[in-house]
């Protein structure tokens, strides 16, 4: 599909059901982020998932990369497709996008589920950090080396990294990763206020999730800690993550 300012989305659709699925990935990933969920949600619900705009096939020509436009992006693919009974699940960065994209869609959204991220509400935002993160993972996202050290000495996920198809590292996902850093600043706990649904998260315990500023934000959130676990927990622990996602679903279902 195209999105309305002239963006190439691209997107799979898999299964079918009375809900639907739809994955959003994390910064400098891709739709395969998700396969071992398709693989496994597939079965009973309708499952999307997406190529974010400046990453994998998606197109990359534009001007606006907030984080703001790419909740546009989610909601008009909803649209596009004629989406009523969704589940939001966003991994790091697709997180905040599905926060945002909650937003566009009033009615059409039963929960948001967000993958390890946003353990803190209330963080100020570090221009600095983001730079060292861009930095960092531009230099080393084919170093195996690396990234087997960051994956937990785990030779199959660091593969997966790097296999992931990125074949350069553009400036650009400074930009969006600058955007981002931004709208959690600004606009993150005004959204989790605003939009009066449940959220659920699946987080790692690299650090404390702070129940006390969900409680005090969000009406009605709730969380998975997986321990001994890094940021990618779905490709981690792929079948506790399906059964720990599923298990949300039934009970907002139900």
């Amino acid at each position: 599909m195209t999105t309305s300012d002239g963006i190439d989305l691209y997107y799979e659709s898999h299964g079918s059901g009375e809900q639907t699925l739809v994955f959003i990935p994390g910064w400098t990933c891709d739709a395969s982020t998700w396969d071992d969920q398709i693989r496994y949600f597939k079965e009973k619900f309708r499952v999307v998932v997406v190529d974010l705009p400046g990453f994998g096939r998606s197109g990359s020509n534009r001007k606006n990369w907030s984080t703001e436009r790419y909740g546009k992006d989610v909601a008009e693919l909803t649209k596009e497709l004629n989406l009523e009974d969704i589940f939001l699940v966003g991994h790091s960065l697709g997180a905040g996008i599905a926060l945002q994209a909650t937003k566009n869609l009033k009615g059409k959204v039963n929960a948001v589920i967000i993958v390890d991220q946003f353990r803190s509400l209330e963080v100020e935002f570090d221009s600095t950090h983001l730079a060292n993160l861009y930095y960092i993972t531009r230099n080393n996202y084919k170093n195996f080396d690396y990234l087997y050290n960051y994956f937990g000495n785990d030779s199959a996920l660091a593969k997966r990294y790097v296999d992931m198809g990125k074949t350069s590292f553009p400036e650009l996902w400074y930009t969006i990763l600058l955007e981002y850093g931004r709208w959690c600043d600004t606009d993150v706990i005004p959204t989790v206020s605003e939009i009066n649904l449940p959220i659920r998260a699946i987080n790692s315990d690299r650090s404390e999730t702070k129940l006390d500023e969900w409680n005090a934000y969000a009406r009605d959130f709730k969380v998975i800690i997986f321990e001994n676990c890094g940021h990618y927990v779905n490709w981690e622990y792929p079948d506790k993550f399906n059964r720990s996602l599923n298990d949300m679903i039934q009970e907002i279902i139900e």
